[in-house]
């Protein structure tokens, strides 16, 4: 099962606090919001981007290879979808999406190290400061028990605000 929704996270020194909540926050204010979705045609960027679409005020930035895969949720929202074509390697395009971008959301499957680090340069060089990277790893327990204590020993000092 799927849950998509916002993810608030404080980080205080004797506990980590995680609430999820629908995208009922962004009612009325998404005309100021755009994300921008990396990824946009791949099955899990789908259900959020319809969850958004249905839920909230929010302006979507689809980025993927083949825009025209769609121009369905451009024709329905004309005034909040905006389809971009590119590819996830190449910095020039990545920095122009993310202008206007409050956030970006990224789920991608390929070359990761490459794409992560063009999607990091085009953050810097836009100056846009959020991004939500959605990843598979380790759903189907194709990493080693020792490799995730090591990676569960370096994540609490970098989790939260």
């Amino acid at each position: 099962m799927l849950f998509f929704g916002v993810l608030n996270v404080t980080n205080a020194k004797d506990s980590n606090i995680v609430r999820a909540s629908d995208f009922s926050e962004f009612k009325g204010k998404g005309a100021n919001t755009t994300i921008l979705i990396i990824g946009a045609n791949g099955s899990v960027a789908r259900v959020l981007e319809d969850a958004l679409l249905e839920s909230s005020d929010v302006k979507l930035k689809l980025f993927l290879r083949n825009a025209s895969r769609l121009s369905n949720l451009q024709n329905k929202y004309p005034n909040r979808v905006e389809l971009i074509e590119g590819d996830a390697r190449d910095k020039a395009t990545l920095t122009r999406a993310m202008k206007g971008a409050n956030i970006a959301y990224a789920n991608l499957d390929g070359d990761l190290p490459t794409m992560a680090s063009a999607i990091i340069d085009s953050m810097r060089e836009s100056g846009l400061k959020r991004l939500i990277w959605i990843s598979s790893f380790g759903v189907y327990d194709e990493i080693p028990k020792s490799e995730i204590n090591r990676i569960k020993a370096y994540l609490p000092p970098h989790i939260g605000g």
